[in-house]
């Protein structure tokens, strides 16, 4: 049957009828071509289907599409402006159509359908609002924003428009507009809650963020990693609460049955990693030297990446392993059956719930044992790992108690530090040529509550010639480095003494140590690989003792390099250590130049050492398949 355009046919009869012919076979090889842009073949198959059936709406929106994608501007005006003769003139039929061709990715298509719509009902908001959307799709941003300010203009109250400029405003770097825009919107789904709490950790505000995301998460479980992650960005938030609400989201996944433990005596234990981190990461620095002493320990690492930015971190981690598996393409259930397939003996999780973790996958349980381990600072939740690798210092038996999983304790730090060569030498205390301290800390922004910079006002306060250097990525944002400016101007310090340093490459990054006298470490998150780096540097670190793993990353590692009297346990003790080490140039001076000879001969940068520990700590395991 054929669609006339002088019919008299009811509008919604003729949507039907043209989706009926989208199957026919010239629009199916046409919309195939289109997809991976082959445009000549995409258009001789639409004009082939127009001919059939001159009245069919596909075969036109098509064509239009090939010839934008050719550049044939005037060829796509006339399929176009013969598509909207045929889709009729009610407003609502066209942008029913052009909601349906956008939804199968045909934008240019779409795009004239809404400015049709809108010529026939031009105070309708939708209509711009959706043109916008098309726009931004096609990398029109300027254009796009102009038809979301219209939208509102009709509309104030636009959830489209005031959606769309806060994505435009967030990818441009304006957070405070992004933020003002995504808070505008009457009826949130949860991807916009996502933009908004990114947002808020790009401004360097954890505890907005984690509130936003548990709304996220609340509309959709798809966020419920993202949730509990930024639940470690909250100073007052109890452990126990941390971890219930980690125990409650493992609840909703059925545990199945181990697989049978088969490996045989005599060859070597396989081990399979999985991440979304095998590149320049803290896991890109802490890992590889563990990987590097696999044969020397007896195992085998097979490296399950879910990596989705490769870099010289991820080709390093290639040659160092046994087997290098992609998965980022494979859902859950085929990653298991591969890690099935590869007689894996031990899984070990490196994320937790990081962005990009797979825990679906140990949720299935693929292999005989399963393990997390390295860079999560909780409980995952999930019954189906048997093991937590950790020391006793970052995690107290007390709170591995109340953990899924059953705690494998490891001698010394939970990490090893293994300094790149390219790490400039230690350069001599800045104090003693400035006269004056200069207080640091180089952790990420939305890791620092506002608790401690209520600590760092006071100690600037009785250390008044002080100064204070930040170095963060989320100081590449003009509106994260007036929120920290205006939180250090609440608790007393004046913009002029602090210095905001936004995001370096490595070697840079390290070379800004040469800046900073003593490193202030954070809560609730404190410094982990930041913390390493800045003592290779010979800057000497201060912490007080967190309550949760997230807050004792330093004390961890002050402890492995033997300088234990820089930890404190409250925040008089932290006060007075700062300011008294702030007053004593020399001693300043003294540790610096010790610093990076005590830590290269400490356990933390005891690479074998490490290694046997680690394997030493798998024999520990029961292979029974009872915690």
């Amino acid at each position: 049957m054929s669609l006339d355009p002088s019919d008299s046919i009811d509008p919604q009869a003729r949507l039907r009828e043209a989706w009926f012919f989208f199957a026919a076979s010239h629009i199916q090889a046409g919309q195939t071509a289109l997809a991976v842009q082959r445009s000549d073949e995409a258009l001789a198959s639409f004009r082939k289907a127009a001919e059939l059936d001159p009245s069919n709406l596909a075969a036109w929106g098509g064509a239009g599409e090939a010839c934008r994608q050719l550049g044939d501007e005037e060829g796509a005006s006339q399929a176009f402006a013969h598509l909207v003769d045929l889709a009729g003139s009610n407003p609502g039929d066209l942008g029913h159509l052009a909601g349906r061709l956008f939804g199968h990715g045909w934008s240019y298509a779409a795009l004239a359908l809404w400015q049709a719509a809108q010529a026939r009902d031009p105070q309708f908001a939708a209509w711009p609002a959706n043109q916008a959307v098309a726009l931004k799709r096609l990398g029109r941003s300027e254009e796009a924003r102009q038809q979301a300010w219209a939208a509102l203009k009709l509309d104030p109250g636009c959830d489209a428009a005031n959606r769309l400029l806060g994505e435009l405003a967030e990818e441009a770097g304006d957070l405070a507009g992004a933020i003002r825009h995504f808070q505008a919107v009457a009826v949130p789904d949860a991807p916009m809650l996502s933009h908004l709490a990114q947002t808020h950790l790009l401004m360097g505000d954890g505890v907005s963020a984690a509130h936003v995301y548990r709304r996220a998460a609340d509309l959709d479980s798809a966020f419920a990693s993202a949730a509990l992650m930024a639940l470690h960005y909250c100073p007052d938030l109890p452990v126990g609460e941390i971890v219930s609400r980690h125990l409650a989201w493992g609840k909703h996944f059925p545990v199945p049955d181990a697989p049978p433990w088969r490996h045989k005596d005599g060859q070597p234990l396989r081990l399979g990693f999985v991440s979304a981190d095998f590149r320049h990461h803290a896991t890109g620095i802490f890992l590889p030297p563990l990987l590097a002493r696999r044969q020397r320990c007896g195992w085998q690492a097979v490296l399950y990446s879910n990596t989705r930015t490769e870099d010289g971190f991820t080709e390093k981690f290639k040659s160092l392993c046994d087997g290098w598996r992609d998965i980022r393409n494979l859902n859950d259930a085929d990653a298991a059956e591969l890690v099935k397939s590869d007689a894996i003996d031990i899984l070990i999780d490196l994320n937790g719930h990081t962005a990009g973790n797979r825990l679906g996958i140990f949720a299935l349980r693929p292999a005989p044992v399963q393990m997390a381990y390295l860079d999560y600072v909780c409980t995952t939740g999930l019954k189906q790992i048997d093991y937590r690798l950790h020391d006793r210092i970052h995690l107290l038996p007390e709170e591995a108690a109340l953990y899924s999983e059953k705690p494998l304790w490891m001698e010394g730090d939970i990490f090893v530090y293994e300094p790149p060569a390219y790490a400039p030498e230690v350069a001599p205390a800045p104090c003693l040529q400035n006269g004056f301290v200069t207080f640091a800390s180089f952790n990420a922004a939305f890791k620092i509550g506002e608790p401690t910079i209520a600590l760092w006002g006071a100690i600037m306060k009785e250390i008044p010639d002080a100064h204070f250097l930040m170095a963060s990525p989320n100081f590449k944002y003009p509106a994260a480095m007036e929120r920290m400016k205006n939180l250090f101007g609440k608790y007393g310090v004046s913009s002029e003494r602090v210095t905001l340093l936004g995001e370096a490459d490595h070697r840079e990054q390290l070379a800004r140590y040469a800046m900073a006298d003593l490193v202030l470490d954070s809560l609730p998150y404190s410094g982990g690989l930041t913390t390493c780096e800045a003592m290779w540097m010979g800057v000497p670190v201060i912490t007080l003792s967190g309550k949760s793993v997230a807050g004792r990353h330093s004390t961890s590692h002050l402890t492995a390099v033997g300088h234990s009297e820089l930890i404190t346990g409250d925040a008089e003790s932290y006060i007075q250590l700062a300011c008294g080490l702030a007053r004593s140039h020399e001693r300043l001076s003294s540790l610096r130049r010790r610093l990076r000879e005590e830590m290269r001969h400490s356990v933390l940068c005891d690479l074998d050492g490490y290694s046997d520990c680690f394997t030493k700590a798998l024999r520990e395991i029961n292979y029974s398949g009872e915690k």
